[in-house]
């Protein structure tokens, strides 16, 4: 007979599986928090979460059940979570972004806004792995949202300033030589090149305003 801590963990846990809506997995993880049952949150990142980003039909959902934990993790968990995110949602050539997705972008910007370490720790992320963000979808979009944060504005705007400028003048001095260059960074111009075309499919319009920010500094 399964003791009763038992019982409650794994129905706590059958709950955050079956949880279908941002908010009513956020109500799970506060009770998690608050209950001191961190080890689901664990065991539910290892076993379940990060699988599921890379299968395809699961991957919306449960890149905002992640965005969720983000506020109940600590540092070094919540690295991990947005890095696993970016890669999951690589750019895609000749496909507009996907409109969950953006939700989900939208939705780790109001927690990078009210939860300080969230927002530092995306800030980080992007310097510490620039190329891996701006090849990403979902990473592109979360540098341009952080814009409209001021506590990063100027900040993420001066280190994106200096992105595409070396990424614009490596591609000119490319051309210039005249010569093919297949290098990584060479394909990370590409693809960020084909972000920035591709962001006039967004309805939201604090891509367009922070877009024309930065290539107004260029």
């Amino acid at each position: 007979m399964l003791s009763s801590t038992v019982f409650v963990h794994d129905l706590v846990y059958d709950w955050m599986l079956q949880a279908a809506t941002y908010d009513t997995f956020g109500s799970v993880g506060t009770v998690l928090r608050n209950l001191s049952m961190d080890v689901l949150i664990e065991k539910f990142l290892d076993e379940r979460a990060f699988e599921d980003l890379a299968i395809e039909e699961h991957r919306p959902m449960m890149t905002w059940k992640c965005i969720s934990l983000a506020r109940v993790v600590d540092d070094k968990r919540l690295t991990q979570i947005l890095r696993e995110i970016v890669a999951a949602w690589p750019k895609r050539r000749g496909a507009i972004p996907a409109a969950e997705m953006i939700t989900s972008v939208e939705e780790l910007i109001k927690l990078a806004h009210n939860y300080p370490n969230v927002g530092r720790t995306c800030f980080t992320l992007f310097k510490s792995d620039t190329g891996a963000v701006m090849c990403s979808e979902f990473g592109f979009l979360l540098v341009l949202a952080l814009c409209k944060i001021n506590r990063y504005k100027a900040s993420m705007i001066a280190e994106l300033t200096k992105t595409f400028q070396k990424l614009w003048n490596f591609k000119e001095n490319v051309h210039e030589a005249g010569c093919t260059e297949t290098s990584g960074l060479s394909e990370i111009v590409d693809l960020v090149e084909e972000q920035v075309s591709y962001t006039h499919h967004c309805s939201q319009i604090w891509v367009f305003k922070t877009l024309l920010l930065l290539l107004s500094s260029l």
